[in-house]
């Protein structure tokens, strides 16, 4: 990806143990960067013209020992500093073992009773989303984002600017997931995903009055009726 990596950016690292995620899914941030990612002091916007580019960069980061263990989910997402409003993802599935003692089980599951383990699971930050529909765009004007919620595991490389006034557009929030925007009853639909369902029902039936009227015709065609182009007066 060096000849694209968009003058660096901002990246998270999520879990969620949902192992076919869907929109619904819910992410917790377990390791965010701000700032030189997914390259460190880039002077180019893109590093090398060749896409298939290895970048020099590694990224450490502790698996957290509240993290539940089995099997789950990883994502990396990514906003670039200088591109259009883009948010890019890429998951792959994990399995998390150890880390809470010598004596735990290599498998446990999350639903387990554990009130401490949920309780700091639940306290997590959630995966923050932009340029998905979800209202929240990055302005992309040269500032890498700042995450509203980047938990404790943060790594900070100031080389990128970082200015609050050109970094987002729209409604920025945890309560703009689309697991929120999609949630019955919620209020918050005005950023658009509530426009597409109308959208959809209108297209539908200006389709359906098209197919009407062209069957109505080639119908009376059929039966010899003859349209006849009336001269301007």
């Amino acid at each position: 990806m060096g000849g694209a990596t968009h003058g660096g950016g901002s990246c998270q690292i999520s879990v969620t143990y949902d192992l076919k995620p869907t929109v619904r899914s819910t992410w917790r941030v377990i390791h965010s960067i701000q700032g030189g990612c997914p390259i460190r002091n880039l002077t180019e916007t893109n590093h090398g013209d060749s896409a298939t580019t290895l970048l020099p960069d590694i990224y450490n980061f502790t698996i957290p020992d509240w993290l539940p263990l089995g099997r789950a989910v990883m994502a990396w997402t990514w906003y670039g500093r200088l591109s259009v409003p883009e948010m890019f993802m890429n998951c792959a599935p994990i399995m998390v073992l150890g880390g809470r003692g010598p004596d735990t089980l290599l498998s446990v599951d999350i639903s387990r009773d554990d009130s401490v383990l949920t309780g700091k699971w639940d306290q997590a930050p959630l995966m923050f989303e932009a340029n998905n529909g979800n209202g929240c765009w990055t302005a992309n004007k040269g500032s890498c984002v700042e995450f509203p919620e980047p938990g404790d595991s943060l790594e900070v490389n100031h080389e990128c600017a970082i200015d609050r006034e050109k970094m987002f557009t729209g409604t920025c929030g945890p309560r703009q997931r689309l697991a929120e925007l999609y949630r019955p009853g919620f209020g918050g639909l005005h950023s658009g995903l509530s426009q597409r369902p109308f959208l959809s029902i209108f297209a539908i039936m200006v389709a359906a009055l098209l197919f009407a009227s062209v069957l109505t015709v080639v119908l009376k065609r059929k039966k010899g009726v003859v349209y006849r182009k009336m001269s301007q007066i």
